[in-house]
């Protein structure tokens, strides 16, 4: 769902899997109630102060301690795709992760032997 220049809006789901992301685009005070019954209540307040003239954020569910939450997070840009600081670092992590499993497989088939002497 994609939100832009808009304030108070009211979003009812019956589920979260009804709602992959929220992009937001100079909105704020956002509400998002989840189930029927006895909805669970998120609220998506007002974007933060140090946002530039063209402020974007991403609202996605996150899992915190087996509880769903919706975080809301400042786009940002790396190189020409838009993402956030937690997914651009979860990305560092990873590639340096998968760097060192690289170098070490690398050099666990490598085996460096004196030649024999005729």
């Amino acid at each position: 769902m994609q939100i832009d220049s808009c304030s108070g809006i009211d979003v009812k789901l019956q589920s979260h899997v009804q709602l992959e992301s929220v992009y937001l685009h100079k909105s704020s005070n956002i509400d998002v109630s989840v189930g029927v019954e006895a909805p669970k209540q998120f609220h998506l307040a007002a974007l933060p102060s140090d946002s530039t003239d063209s402020p974007q954020f991403v609202a996605e569910w996150e899992n915190q301690d087996g509880k769903l939450n919706l975080v809301c997070e400042k786009v940002i840009r790396e190189f020409v795709y838009p993402t956030t600081e937690s997914k651009l670092r979860e990305a560092k992590e990873r590639t340096e992760r998968d760097m060192e499993k690289m170098a070490n497989a690398l050099v666990a088939g490598v085996t460096v032997t004196k030649p024999k002497k005729k």
